[in-house]
């Protein structure tokens, strides 16, 4: 296993500075994880507006699985947007367990961002 924890995956992902850095830890966590780019586009809500516009530069194809591939290029949610989103994400989750129709859209739109479409 790479990346034990989110805050490994975070650090290695803050410590780079090329395409071909960001190239190496998107390899390194996807022999831990299949879902590898959608985690590390989660992190992407952990991070400022400028952290996340580096980090889009370096990651351009890792996507925030709920709100998609413009949060953080120049689209910004409030902290009440997020709240409602976790909320209705969660119920979605569990009226629909087991049924595999709650998953980022390879797209890149998140799940937020397809429902408000």
């Amino acid at each position: 296993m790479n990346y034990k924890t989110y805050g490994e995956l975070l650090e290695a992902c803050h410590n780079c500075q090329t395409q071909k850095d960001a190239e190496q830890v998107i390899q390194k966590a996807l022999e831990d994880s299949p879902h590898a780019k959608e985690n590390i586009g989660y992190l992407l809500g952990y991070m400022g507006p400028k952290e996340r516009e580096r980090f889009y530069t370096l990651f351009s194809d890792c996507n925030h699985p709920i709100f998609g591939s413009r949060f953080g290029r120049g689209k910004n949610i409030s902290p009440e947007e997020a709240i409602e989103a976790g909320q209705i994400f969660a119920q979605t989750m569990i009226k629909n367990r087991g049924s595999g129709r709650v998953r980022p859209d390879p797209r890149g739109e998140g799940w937020w961002e397809g429902r408000k479409a």
